[in-house]
């Protein structure tokens, strides 16, 4: 995923993650029970790491030994409304919004860091046969929890493409 996971649920310890039961938070105390560098995973973040070969729970036991079956919340709100969040039900793999008041699982994650730095994974698409001056501005990119601004320019020529063939 590029991303480093907790192996455990908040609130459960041991390697094996079996010290102590995974505890429940509201919306708002999971947010504020990360530190940094840790966060609540996006939506699509915590999707990622769902097994779909598997379910109750469906995902990676030998990664993450000891999930519950149940719902974990994600960062990501819920634009229709603004009560609830987005959570990944871990019984089944699927997708749900939930009240921010419920009490839910958390799962933390942070960013891959580079000798100090922070850097969270970007993909960009270019359409095919593109052609022009494309920039990027990486603003993901942080030292000792300050953002540090970057840009990133390319450009790509236009493709040169043989004259067909005669007609004969």
């Amino acid at each position: 995923t590029g991303l480093i996971w907790q192996r455990c649920s908040l609130g459960q310890t041991e390697n094996d993650c079996s010290g102590a039961s995974a505890n429940a938070y509201s919306w708002q105390e999971a947010l504020q029970a990360a530190s940094p560098p840790w966060r609540l995973p996006s939506i699509n973040e915590l999707e990622s790491i769902v097994e779909e070969k598997c379910y109750i729970p469906a995902i990676n036991l030998v990664i993450f030994p000891n999930t519950v079956s149940s719902a974990y919340w994600s960062a990501s709100p819920y634009a229709p409304y603004s009560d609830n969040a987005w959570n990944v039900d871990f019984g089944y793999g699927t997708s749900s919004a939930s009240d921010k008041s419920n009490g839910i699982y958390v799962r933390l994650v942070r960013d891959v860091q580079y000798d100090g730095f922070s850097v969270t994974p970007l993909s960009l698409e270019i359409p095919e046969n593109s052609t022009g001056t494309f920039t990027v501005a990486l603003t993901s990119i942080q030292q000792a929890g300050v953002p540090i601004n970057v840009s990133v320019q390319w450009v790509l020529p236009p493709l040169f493409l043989p004259p067909p063939p005669p007609v004969t």
